[in-house]
Order: structure tokens, then C-alpha cells, then sequence
């Protein structure tokens, strides 16, 4: 996983909770730092990975939920 570039991972990472959670509307189960430690990035390039996603429209972040309006561009990304 550590080949991939952040996008990449945050992407999959994504994916793997809207199947694991049967919803396009997502719940992170764990802070943001705990995130950005586990995906082996620092939380600012987490923070800066959702803020490009968002702007374009791909997901709209709320706290630790996270609603995926575009899920079929988190696949081409």
C-alpha cells in the first residue's frame, strides 16, 4: 500500500468502508490521526487529500462522516 500515491489510498480506503458500511454515507471509525497513521501519510495530506476530493465533489466531509456524491470517480482517481 505504501507505493501508492496518497489519493490512491485514501480512495481505496474509502471504497472498502462504503461496501464495508452498505452506505454512501460513511462513519470513520477513528480520529483523523489515527487514519493518517494507519494509510502511513501525515494527517495534513489527509486533511489536504479530502479538502481536493470535496471541491471536486467527489465526497462532502462532515466531521468523522463522510458522504460520497460521486462514488464511481473514487475508482478513476
Amino acid at each position: 500500500m505504501l507505493t501508492m500515491t496518497v489519493q490512491e489510498r485514501v480512495c481505496i480506503y474509502l471504497q472498502d468502508l462504503r461496501l464495508e458500511q452498505h452506505s454512501n454515507t460513511i462513519t470513520l471509525p477513528m480520529s483523523r490521526q489515527a487514519l493518517a497513521n494507519y494509510l502511513g501519510m501525515q494527517k495534513y495530506s489527509l486533511q489536504r487529500c479530502f479538502g481536493e476530493l470535496q471541491e471536486r465533489g467527489v465526497i462532502q466531509v462532515d466531521n468523522r462522516h463522510i458522504l460520497i456524491s460521486k462514488p464511481n470517480e473514487l475508482s478513476f482517481l
